[in-house]
């Protein structure tokens, strides 16, 4: 057992070492591009206020009001998949550009699609596009835990549709935590052994606190109003939080490489 479990160790280096040789043939140098692309790569968020303006998020909600309201009360009959985790509290609608027209704004801004291919590769795809919605207080899942979405390169873009205070939910991330680190290989190891079942990729209150003190990473809350655009590398520790009061309602959209 010892040394299979040896074996599979080396396996993964060996596996994550070519991915990262062939995702960086592929990336652009950070230092020729903007500051948003400087200001990701070194903390692995950018947060943008008013990225896009007041007409245009009523518009989008408009266009997705009557599919949010079904899609809560389980009476959406729209040709959209939706993921419904009601024990959470988490309502999703995919493919929401073919729905709402005026979120395709969000969907193919030039912006967010040149970061994507620089920080992510040339070969960056769009594989999700969603809404989401919180939609009942006090539910909490296990999203709401620090955590990593991969160790493979991931990358989100979320437009927020609802002003979010501390109430409604904000997203939450660990700066810095993306970069590689002695403190991610067990996690990262049991990930490409396990995948997404259980906790794995998950960190238990302590060990945030443990690595916290030992990498000086700090804790940021995103409350902001609508409109506001987060960027984040979700390899980084980052999590939702609980919905207080109202809902929290997002645009997001999900890239990856075109290499895996």
């Amino acid at each position: 057992m010892r040394s299979l479990l040896i074996k599979n160790k080396i396996s993964f280096e060996l596996i994550k070492n070519k991915y990262y040789r062939h995702y960086n043939k592929y990336r652009s140098k950070v230092e020729e591009k903007n500051e948003l692309l400087t200001e990701l790569d070194e903390n692995g968020i950018v947060c943008i206020n008013n990225f896009l303006d007041t007409d245009t998020i009523k518009k989008i909600n408009n266009e997705i009001s009557d599919d949010e309201a079904s899609l809560v009360h389980n009476k959406y009959t729209g040709k959209q998949p939706i993921w419904r985790f009601e024990d959470f509290g988490v309502y999703r609608l995919l493919n929401i550009d073919e729905v709402s027209k005026t979120s395709k704004i969000f969907f193919e801004h030039p912006t967010i699609l040149d970061i994507a291919n620089s920080y992510v590769g040339k070969n960056a795809k769009s594989y999700q596009r969603m809404f989401e919605t919180k939609a009942i207080p006090g539910r909490e899942s296990s999203a709401d835990t620090l955590h990593f979405d991969d160790w493979k390169h991931r990358f989100k873009a979320f437009l927020y549709l609802n002003d979010v205070s501390l109430k409604e939910a904000p997203f939450v991330y660990l700066k810095k935590s993306h970069h590689p680190g002695p403190w991610k290989k067990i996690k990262e190891y049991e990930y490409f052994k396990y995948g997404k079942k259980g906790t794995y990729g998950h960190y238990t209150p302590y060990e945030v606190l443990r690595i916290k003190e030992e990498y000086g990473f700090k804790e940021t809350i995103y409350t902001a109003k609508a409109g506001t655009l987060i960027l984040v590398d979700t390899r980084g520790l980052h999590k939702g939080s609980v919905l207080l009061a109202n809902k929290r309602n997002i645009l997001a959209n999900y890239f990856e490489t075109g290499y895996e």
